[in-house]
């Protein structure tokens, strides 16, 4: 499954990696779908790697702000599988 972020409203689609097919949108467990930055611009997605230097690797990281300009955003756990 590839994630990828939309910029403006922070909604996430899912895609399947064989056929590119979209999957869907991530939604929470009522079906609402999951806005990681409201209200914020979305610069980044990521999981981590190593629970000793960037995180558990199924655990959810974005980075957003209010403009494109990096350094006014914060990066910042987000959901854990």
């Amino acid at each position: 499954m590839l994630l990828i972020g939309n910029v403006f409203d922070s909604l996430i689609s899912t895609f399947d990696l064989s056929s590119g097919s979209l999957l869907g949108q991530l939604a929470d467990d009522q079906e609402r779908l999951l806005s990681v930055a409201a209200g914020f611009v979305l610069w980044g997605l990521a999981f981590g790697t190593d629970p000793h230097a960037n995180g558990k690797p199924n655990r959810f990281f974005f980075r957003a702000g209010p403009t494109f300009l990096p350094h006014t955003g914060k990066y910042t756990e987000g959901l854990e599988s």
